[in-house]
């Protein structure tokens, strides 16, 4: 049987374990607070640990305590998803673990042997688990990390061609990672549109609009109904920089489809909604600008939940002035 103190340096191990292998898959990237984090993670699992091994420190009050303090924690995880955040979910299991140890109301049966091959048979599950997830996912976030740092490193010495392979290939290392192909589009399609409508070549602008289109239609998928939020999102950017440069009523039905299609996916986001809004003031259709401009501005107040304005100064008296100089006008 392992003992109190093989307990605890088993705890102090398997945390060390877990920071180790992150350290090692973010290629030294691991930042000084996560490790911090860990280290108390560490000493929580050890004092789990060393709690487990002594039924008799156990104790109704402690119990009480714990299933508290858990209870708390998992009510607070339903808005800050803490669970899934490096860095506090080791604190979080740990507080769980106290919970979880002796003394708990209605727990007297798992207690001596019993106890301990739980215990020892729900820890070896967890480490099959362990492996299992470096063995299917720790190459492609290590092919991952390695794009990136490719890729930021292309940028800084100014090669694109460079810059947006190493994106292609963060993109799809581990999963659709949707802030490389954020990045690759904006890099390789929108900024080039800019720079092409500056030069009077419209022409040039569409098929670089064609090309990210392109790209954000490979990562979506063949059914556009299941493309992540960004995705869609990418493509009404793009359908309306190439509305606004070449003024082509096509361009604009385009867009205004692809913005219908992200209010389905993202009904109570601001910016979105402003930019549903800027189509239409611009398009002339006073009366749909007014109604979205306003949905704007409801929007908007719903965002007590978020401390910062999604709206810039200027972008909230834009919205206003717009609809003053409109009822004034009425």
């Amino acid at each position: 049987a392992i003992g109190t103190r093989g307990r605890v340096w088993l705890g102090v191990a398997a945390a060390f374990g877990v920071v180790g292998v992150s350290l090692v898959v973010r290629r030294g990237g691991l930042l000084p607070e996560a490790a911090l984090l860990g280290l108390a993670a560490a000493g929580g699992w050890a004092a789990v640990a060393a709690v487990l091994g002594g039924a008799a420190k156990g104790g109704r009050g402690f119990a009480v305590a714990g299933w508290v303090a858990a209870g708390v924690l998992l009510i607070h995880s339903q808005v800050e998803m803490g669970f899934f955040q490096p860095g506090s979910a080791g604190l979080l299991w740990f507080v769980v673990g106290l919970a979880a140890g002796p003394g708990v109301p209605g727990g007297g049966s798992l207690t001596g042997p019993r106890r301990r091959r739980v215990g020892l048979g729900l820890s070896g599950a967890a480490w099959v688990g362990l492996l299992a997830v470096l063995i299917f996912h720790a190459a492609g976030v290590v092919r991952h990390e390695a794009a990136a740092a490719d890729a930021e490193w292309a940028l800084r010495r100014g090669d694109l061609a460079a810059a947006l392979t190493r994106l292609e290939a963060m993109q799809g290392a581990a999963g659709l990672d949707v802030a490389a192909l954020r990045w690759r589009v904006r890099l390789g399609a929108v900024e080039p549109m800019v720079v092409a409508a500056r030069r009077g070549r419209p022409d040039v602008a569409r098929r670089f609009a064609e090309r990210g289109l392109g790209w954000i239609a490979e990562a979506g998928g063949d059914d556009p109904a299941s493309w992540p939020r960004t995705a869609v999102r990418l493509e009404a950017q793009v359908r309306d920089q190439l509305a606004r440069i070449t003024g082509e009523s096509a361009d604009r039905a385009a867009a205004e489809t692809a913005y219908r299609r992200l209010r389905e996916k993202s009904p109570y986001n601001v910016l979105d909604a402003l930019a549903y809004a800027d189509l239409a003031a611009e398009a002339g259709r006073k009366d749909e600008a007014v109604e979205r401009y306003r949905r704007v501005l409801a929007l908007r107040e719903l965002g007590y939940l978020d401390p910062a304005d999604p709206l810039s100064v200027g972008q909230l008296e834009r919205v206003r002035g717009y609809l003053v100089r409109e009822s004034v006008g009425k």
